[in-house]
Protein backbone atom coordinates (compact mmCIF):
# COMPACT_ATOMS: atom_id res chain seq x y z
CA UNK A 1 0.00 0.00 0.00
CA UNK A 2 1.09 3.62 -0.38
CA UNK A 3 3.32 5.35 2.11
CA UNK A 4 0.81 8.18 2.63
CA UNK A 5 -2.43 7.17 4.34
CA UNK A 6 -5.36 7.50 1.97
CA UNK A 7 -7.72 4.86 3.24
CA UNK A 8 -11.31 5.93 3.61
CA UNK A 9 -11.13 5.70 7.39
CA UNK A 10 -8.10 8.01 7.44
CA UNK A 11 -9.91 10.70 5.44
CA UNK A 12 -13.36 10.29 6.94
CA UNK A 13 -14.12 11.93 10.25
CA UNK A 14 -16.49 9.04 11.03
CA UNK A 15 -16.95 5.76 9.24
CA UNK A 16 -20.63 5.96 8.38
CA UNK A 17 -22.47 2.79 7.30
CA UNK A 18 -22.18 3.66 3.56
CA UNK A 19 -18.41 4.21 3.90
CA UNK A 20 -18.06 0.96 5.85
CA UNK A 21 -19.99 -0.85 3.12
CA UNK A 22 -17.90 0.45 0.21
CA UNK A 23 -14.68 -0.32 2.12
CA UNK A 24 -15.95 -3.83 2.89
CA UNK A 25 -16.90 -4.46 -0.75
CA UNK A 26 -13.93 -2.80 -2.51
CA UNK A 27 -11.13 -2.65 0.10
CA UNK A 28 -10.03 -0.07 2.65
CA UNK A 29 -8.25 1.81 -0.16
CA UNK A 30 -10.92 0.91 -2.73
CA UNK A 31 -8.07 -0.96 -4.37
CA UNK A 32 -10.47 -3.34 -6.11
CA UNK A 33 -11.74 -0.46 -8.29
CA UNK A 34 -9.88 0.65 -11.43
CA UNK A 35 -8.70 4.21 -11.99
CA UNK A 36 -11.52 4.69 -14.50
CA UNK A 37 -14.12 3.45 -12.01
CA UNK A 38 -12.74 5.78 -9.32
CA UNK A 39 -12.84 8.77 -11.69
CA UNK A 40 -16.47 7.99 -12.47
CA UNK A 41 -17.19 7.78 -8.72
CA UNK A 42 -15.62 11.22 -8.31
CA UNK A 43 -17.66 12.58 -11.20
CA UNK A 44 -21.02 11.27 -10.00
CA UNK A 45 -20.42 12.27 -6.37
CA UNK A 46 -19.27 15.76 -7.38
CA UNK A 47 -22.26 16.12 -9.74
CA UNK A 48 -24.61 15.06 -6.95
CA UNK A 49 -23.13 17.50 -4.46
CA UNK A 50 -23.06 20.37 -6.97
CA UNK A 51 -26.72 20.01 -7.99
CA UNK A 52 -27.92 19.38 -4.43
CA UNK A 53 -26.00 22.41 -3.12
CA UNK A 54 -27.36 24.60 -5.90
CA UNK A 55 -30.92 23.48 -5.12
CA UNK A 56 -30.44 24.15 -1.41
CA UNK A 57 -29.14 27.65 -2.18
CA UNK A 58 -32.06 28.49 -4.46
CA UNK A 59 -34.95 26.54 -2.95
CA UNK A 60 -35.13 25.28 0.61
CA UNK A 61 -37.57 22.47 -0.15
CA UNK A 62 -35.82 20.62 -2.96
CA UNK A 63 -33.02 18.12 -2.70
CA UNK A 64 -31.16 16.04 -5.26
CA UNK A 65 -30.38 12.49 -4.22
CA UNK A 66 -27.44 10.28 -5.10
CA UNK A 67 -29.89 7.94 -6.86
CA UNK A 68 -31.04 10.84 -9.05
CA UNK A 69 -27.42 11.78 -9.79
CA UNK A 70 -26.68 8.21 -10.88
CA UNK A 71 -29.76 8.20 -13.10
CA UNK A 72 -28.95 11.62 -14.63
CA UNK A 73 -25.22 10.97 -15.12
CA UNK A 74 -24.35 11.47 -18.79
CA UNK A 75 -21.89 8.59 -19.26
CA UNK A 76 -22.26 4.85 -18.92
CA UNK A 77 -20.71 3.68 -15.66
CA UNK A 78 -17.96 1.11 -16.25
CA UNK A 79 -17.33 -2.11 -14.34
CA UNK A 80 -18.11 -1.92 -10.63
CA UNK A 81 -18.69 1.86 -10.54
CA UNK A 82 -22.49 1.56 -10.46
CA UNK A 83 -22.46 -1.12 -7.75
CA UNK A 84 -19.99 0.93 -5.69
CA UNK A 85 -22.21 4.00 -5.96
CA UNK A 86 -25.32 2.05 -5.00
CA UNK A 87 -23.73 0.90 -1.74
CA UNK A 88 -23.29 4.59 -0.83
CA UNK A 89 -27.04 5.13 -0.36
CA UNK A 90 -27.53 7.25 2.75
CA UNK A 91 -24.14 8.97 2.41
CA UNK A 92 -24.06 12.34 4.18
CA UNK A 93 -22.67 15.50 2.60
CA UNK A 94 -19.65 15.48 4.95
CA UNK A 95 -18.93 11.80 4.32
CA UNK A 96 -19.21 12.45 0.58
CA UNK A 97 -16.61 15.20 0.79
CA UNK A 98 -14.35 12.91 2.83
CA UNK A 99 -14.73 10.18 0.22
CA UNK A 100 -13.98 12.59 -2.64
CA UNK A 101 -10.71 13.62 -0.95
CA UNK A 102 -9.80 10.01 -0.23
CA UNK A 103 -10.40 8.84 -3.81
CA UNK A 104 -8.50 11.80 -5.27
CA UNK A 105 -5.50 10.98 -3.08
CA UNK A 106 -5.70 7.29 -4.00
CA UNK A 107 -5.65 8.17 -7.70
CA UNK A 108 -2.70 10.52 -7.25
CA UNK A 109 -0.79 7.76 -5.44
CA UNK A 110 -1.68 5.06 -7.98
CA UNK A 111 -3.87 2.98 -5.67
CA UNK A 112 -6.27 1.24 -8.02
CA UNK A 113 -6.77 -2.05 -9.82
CA UNK A 114 -4.86 -2.22 -13.07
Amino acid sequence: MPEIQTSISYQASTMTPPLKQIAEDYGEYLELLSACEKIHLLSVLAFWQAVDTELQETTEDETFTLAEAIEDYAADLPGDALAALKCLEGLTDQACLDLLVSIANQLREGVYQS
